[in-house]
């Protein structure tokens, strides 16, 4: 009988111990999936915190560079009616532009001038000019000739107005050159 007891404590014993082992697996599990549950979470909560700055930066960012265009398109003196400044020697286009070109310098020059346009100002201003320039390059030599002229007026107003060149051969053999302003 002894034997049977021993027996029947080493089963009973062996039973408490699996037991034991199962519930502490059970509550191993559960603190484990609990932290890792915690630990996403977490993480999900930093990245979208972090993510929604990055956008927040970025918006501001673009939403500083409309004021800046909105800006330089509201200091921006058009070109016809520096063509049709009637002032001696343009002198209300020549300060206009002196201080736009202060105050938004090549970039703003490129932008809201078309190269036809700064190609005619650099004339205006009898900066020396190539047809392969961009709009970048003569907008740049169209500010150094704004500062490099420290007179009143453009030097050369005439440059500025768009001239119409026609020829017409009449019946007495001569040519007849009529050149208009548009």
């Amino acid at each position: 009988m002894s034997n049977v007891l021993t027996y029947r404590f080493k089963l009973t014993k062996l039973v408490m111990v699996y037991i034991f082992q199962v519930l502490v697996d059970e509550l191993f599990q559960g603190v484990a999936t609990r932290y890792m549950r915690m630990a996403s979470a977490q993480f999900l909560k930093d990245f979208r915190r972090a993510h929604q700055l990055k956008r927040t930066s970025e918006h501001r960012k673009r939403v500083l560079q409309r004021q800046q265009v909105a800006a330089v398109r509201k200091d921006y003196i058009p070109f016809e009616r520096i063509v049709k400044d009637s002032s001696p020697g343009k002198r209300t286009s020549h300060r206009s532009l002196i201080v736009f070109a202060e105050k938004h310098g090549t970039s703003g020059l490129a932008k809201v001038y078309k190269k036809d346009q700064l190609v005619k100002l650099c004339r205006g201003y009898g900066a020396p000019i190539r047809s392969t320039q961009n709009k970048t390059q003569l907008a740049n030599l169209l500010l150094e000739s704004l500062t490099a002229y420290h007179t009143e007026q453009i030097p050369y107003p005439l440059s500025l107005v768009n001239n119409l060149e026609s020829t017409t051969d009449t019946n007495s053999g001569r040519v007849i050159l009529r050149i208009r302003r548009v």
